[in-house]
């Protein structure tokens, strides 16, 4: 039968029964010569289906496996991509397809998409050896990596035993390229494979972050996750010397990590739960800014043993560096209770000034993490301490608050009720838990002014300036606001209940979760500001 006869036989199967077709397509089959090298001419001639090579599909499947050689050898590696997928329709119709034919024709190609998918048919055999040779010369590994990363079936757990039982190979190929490489499963496997190789990514800091990522997604069971940890904990010596080397140094106190530090926290997280003590010499080697995220670090793991090296840091003048370290030591509870009680006691105005921040704002949490005299022993050496400066109490002045801004002196928590401070220029004081109630603020300036947790019930505030002040939890209830100046300022969580805030200019403020119920909103300027979750009494 010539090529052009079979073209024919092959169209006309469309007009019979499917009877006919079947006896028709048994006796194509059983004909000698060319007959299946014509066949595979048909199906690549376009790169479309046909009726002809539908059929000439049709019958050499009937064939079977003699007609799977010229299958792959001159339609599987077609440059045309529609005429490969013909192939793996013919292909994917047999159960098992002969792994030498498969090896050469992963060997003959050099597309990606070829050896992906003669891969997959690969892991379908059961075939151990064979996949010696593929691994040592080093191309199926990402393929496998890939595999093991999309699949979620047998072919994934193929894949993972493939990779480790030939680990020197995957070893040798993997790192030396390992900076162009996001395959996941090769930083999991090398983990369980040899945890000492990936510790070379970290000495060139490279790929930080892909644990938390591959430890996220899924691509590992709760077992070899739990191994992947404790690898990490294991090799903790390696590891964290080379995670504290890419920390990026500069620290962000108003602003969350950047993404690369958050990733190398959580890692370092992991790694030093069983290596508290590298994390703590570590203290004593780096620059403030690491020093923070360090101190960070420990107070998540609640490390009574990190209590002190930590408190060898109350000395720094660096105000950002000993917040962190008295935060991360609330953290870590009663053991630590002693240290800043020491701290306290030495009248160093600044850490009695952050204590006393952290026991106004979170003294629940405080009282939960087991401190029983901290809370009283910072109110009473602030209270000595304002009283001291004329900033509480009956002997409080204006004389007395000018003096302070003069010379510096710390005015968080004096209690100012009643005092005129008309047109007293606050710029960029730190007056945070300040008591202004009955105060005459008449074009009173508190431009970029910390005044967190403040009290102003029953003050004045004729023209008076808060543009970018921090007023966060700020009590204002009741108060004639009439034309005040809140431009870009921090009003989150402000009580503002039945406030008067006719002509209020809010432009850019951000008002989180502000309590305006009652309040006069008449011609208020609210334009760029921040209105989530703001309370209003129904029907402003």
């Amino acid at each position: 039968m010539s090529r052009e006869e079979l073209k024919l036989k092959l169209e006309s199967l469309s007009y019979t029964d499917e009877k006919t077709r079947g006896e028709e397509i048994t006796r194509l089959c059983e004909i000698g010569g060319d007959i299946q090298q014509y066949l595979v001419v048909e199906m690549i001639k376009t790169p479309y289906k046909t009726t002809a090579s539908v059929h000439a599909q049709m019958v050499l499947k009937r064939i079977g496996e003699p007609a799977i050689e010229p299958v792959i050898r001159d339609i599987l590696l077609s440059n045309n991509h529609f005429i490969r997928e013909e192939a793996y329709e013919f292909l994917n119709h047999f159960d098992k397809i002969p792994v030498p034919l498969l090896i050469q024709a992963f060997h003959d190609t050099s597309d990606p998409e070829i050896r992906h998918k003669i891969t997959l048919w690969l892991l379908d055999q059961s075939i151990e050896d064979e996949w010696a040779l593929l691994v040592k010369e080093g191309h199926v590994i990402r393929i496998l990596a890939k595999i093991i990363t999309e699949e979620k079936n047998e072919r994934r757990k193929k894949a993972k035993k493939i990779l480790r039982r030939f680990r020197d190979s995957v070893i040798s190929h993997t790192l030396p390229s390992f900076n162009h490489s996001d395959d996941l499963a090769i930083i999991g496997l090398l983990l369980t494979m040899d945890p000492a190789a990936y510790v070379q990514l970290f000495a060139n800091q490279i790929s930080i972050g892909h644990i938390e990522s591959l430890l996220a997604k899924g691509i590992f069971d709760q077992d070899e996750q739990n191994e992947i940890i404790s690898c990490l904990e294991d090799q903790g010596e390696l590891i964290i010397p080379g995670l504290i080397s890419a920390l990026e140094p500069r620290y962000y106190p108003f602003f969350l990590p950047s993404s690369t530090n958050e990733k190398i926290l959580a890692l370092l997280e992991i790694t030093g739960k069983k290596n508290q003590n590298l994390l703590c010499e570590a203290l004593y080697s780096v620059d403030d800014g690491k020093r923070i995220y360090i101190a960070d670090v420990l107070g998540e793991l609640r490390a009574e043993t990190a209590v002190p090296a930590l408190s060898s840091l109350l000395v720094s003048e660096n105000e950002h560096l000993l917040s962190a370290v008295i935060l991360n030591l609330i953290h870590i509870g009663s053991a630590s209770e002693n240290s800043l009680l020491a701290a306290v006691s030495t009248g160093n105005i600044q850490i009695i000034d952050i204590l006393y921040g952290i026991c106004m704002d979170f003294e629940y949490y405080v009282v939960k993490r087991g401190f029983t005299t901290l809370i009283d022993s910072v109110r009473e050496a602030k209270r000595q301490h304002l009283q001291d400066a004329n900033l509480i109490g009956e002997h409080r002045s204006l004389g007395a608050v000018i003096k302070a801004l003069e010379t510096g002196t710390s005015m968080i928590g004096a209690d100012l009720r009643g005092l005129d401070l008309q047109e007293i220029k606050f710029k960029e004081c730190d007056l945070s838990y300040v008591d202004f109630s009955g105060c005459n603020l008449t074009r009173t300036v508190f431009i970029r002014a910390n005044l967190r947790g403040c009290t102003f019930s029953g003050a004045s505030f004729f023209d008076v300036n808060f543009k970018e002040a921090n007023l966060a939890r700020a009590n204002f209830q009741g108060c004639n606001l009439k034309n005040a100046f809140f431009e870009s300022a921090n009003l989150q969580c402000a009580d503002f209940k039945d406030a008067n805030l006719v002509e209020a200019d809010f432009y850019g403020a951000d008002l989180r979760v502000a309590d305006l119920r009652g309040a006069i909103l008449f011609e208020t300027i609210f334009e760029e500001a921040d209105l989530t979750d703001v309370r209003f009494t129904i029907g402003d």
